[in-house]
């Protein structure tokens, strides 16, 4: 396993002991850490643009058109994953070619034969770091630099990518700790992480951290590259983390499960949990009006949910509550759906409630 996976425990007693590990404002505060990645994470254009599209902040090197001729880029590429598998930090890279010429949309500056280290914050490029021969930054060759000098840019991330490994061992520790699962092909969740998740984030950079699981992977929700939900890997972990509401009475929600679902293990049990949308809902033929019918957040289950209802929020109880024309999408051939900024208007105050609570 790992160097950076050994981290879990320190970091757990900080949230045990009621400090949050405070940041550095003048820094970047990273949007997303890993403590599962071994290497740089190789991203095209467009996963580049939805990232500045979400507001993301985080790291990205961009390196030459043909990396295997290129001796300075061999160098800080090997600094880059040795530094990738010690810390929390992820960085992103990206080949030239796939950027744009030089009127490139994220105002990245193009040389073909330099390597380029880059500060995002929010989505807009913050500042580059551009490989010269004649003045060579230490960073670039020696990896104690490296590290000194991502240290002195950005703050550590608080929503961090695990595995079930670590989810697994975490468990039989006893730990303690929140965790998010979602599926990187999952609209909520998509809706969910750039529109809640990460501004709040933002406007908490001294929040305890929140650890992150992405289900869609071969062994849980893939079968041989096929998304399907209904394969007995996918349900028997969800039966095994109480997702679902044949494994956790209190907790669990729907037959199989839902995400994003997020939990607050405390000493390596469940002890509260918090669901993002996912109510069943039924809209009249006409797509003028539509009712909530079951919910995460129905009348026998509230009285357990402490994260979620820990402050006054308009509705904890969500079924019964009802949406107007104006909240609804027309898809045409009779087919309608709540947008998701009109479920928003229920889900995020329980949401934020349950972030702020733990």
């Amino acid at each position: 396993m790992k160097k950076k996976s050994f981290l879990l425990i320190p970091i757990l007693l900080f949230s045990l002991c009621g400090c949050n590990g405070s940041t550095n404002s003048e820094k970047i505060n990273l949007s997303y850490g890993s403590l599962i990645d071994e290497e740089a994470t190789l991203i095209t254009r467009s996963t580049l643009r939805s990232m500045c599209d979400n507001e993301e902040s985080f790291i990205l090197v961009s390196y030459p058109g043909d990396d295997s001729r290129c001796s300075c880029w061999i160098t800080f590429s090997k600094i880059i994953d040795s530094y990738v598998q010690e810390h929390e930090e992820i960085i992103y890279k990206i080949n030239y070619g796939n950027i744009g010429g030089e009127d490139n949309e994220f105002g990245l500056s193009i040389y073909n034969d330099r390597p380029t280290l880059c500060f995002f914050e929010k989505g807009k490029l913050q500042s580059e770091n551009i490989y010269n021969t004649k003045n060579e930054q230490a960073f670039f060759k020696n990896k104690e630099s490296f590290e000194n000098f991502i240290e002195e840019s950005v703050n550590t991330p608080k929503i961090v990518y695990i595995n079930e490994d670590l989810l697994e061992t975490w468990v039989n520790q006893e730990q303690t700790f929140t965790i998010m699962y979602e599926w990187s092909t999952c609209p909520d969740c998509q809706y969910c992480l750039p529109n809640v998740i990460i501004p709040y984030f933002n406007d908490n950079p001294d929040s305890h951290y929140l650890y992150l699981i992405d289900l869609a992977v071969e062994g849980i929700l893939l079968n041989n590259g096929v998304q399907d939900k209904n394969n007995q890997s996918y349900i028997d972990f969800m039966n095994k983390y109480g997702l679902s509401k044949g494994s956790n009475e209190k907790f669990g929600y729907t037959e199989i499960g839902v995400v994003p679902t997020l939990q607050r293990y405390e000493n390596g049990a469940v002890c509260d949990a918090a669901v993002y949308f996912n109510d069943e809902i039924e809209i009249a033929e006409d797509g003028k009006s539509a009712t909530i019918v079951d919910s995460f957040y129905s009348q026998d289950r509230i009285e357990y949910l402490t994260g979620a209802t820990s402050t006054d929020v308009k509705y904890s109880v969500l079924v019964g509550q009802t949406y107007g024309e104006d909240d609804i999408n027309d898809l045409g051939n009779g087919e309608y759906e709540v947008k998701h900024s009109s479920m928003a208007t229920y889900h995020d105050p329980l949401l934020i409630n349950f972030l702020n609570y733990y």
